[in-house]
């Protein structure tokens, strides 16, 4: 029986770990945060009326970066609830929208 808990204990304790090192590698730095933010804004303005269209290329904006909907959503959702770093994060997300406008990549 001593046997058994154990086994379950080292399992559980390996499973935490897992999870753990999961969450913490779901995190995406801001300045990739703001580039995925961009270029999404700039995705869904274009292709707002073309629903399929939207999804393939937001999808391949996710793979680019190497991440999911789900880890950015829950990225911005993180950042929204830190009023600096969320303004931080908006100021950069301004700025590099205004360069891209300046170069002619956007209108």
């Amino acid at each position: 029986m001593k046997q058994v808990r154990r086994n379950s204990l080292a399992i559980l304790v390996v499973l935490l770990l897992f999870v753990l090192s999961a969450c913490e590698n779901s995190k995406i730095d801001d300045d990739k945060l703001v580039k995925i933010y961009v270029e999404n804004l700039i995705i869904e303005e274009t292709h707002q009326n073309n629903p399929g269209m939207l999804k393939q290329k937001k999808d391949s904006l996710f793979k680019k970066f190497n991440t999911s909907k789900t880890a950015f959503e829950n990225e911005l959702n993180l950042i929204g609830n830190d009023r600096e770093r969320w303004e931080k994060f908006f100021t950069k997300s301004k700025e590099l929208l205004e360069d891209l406008r300046k170069s002619g990549a956007v209108n």
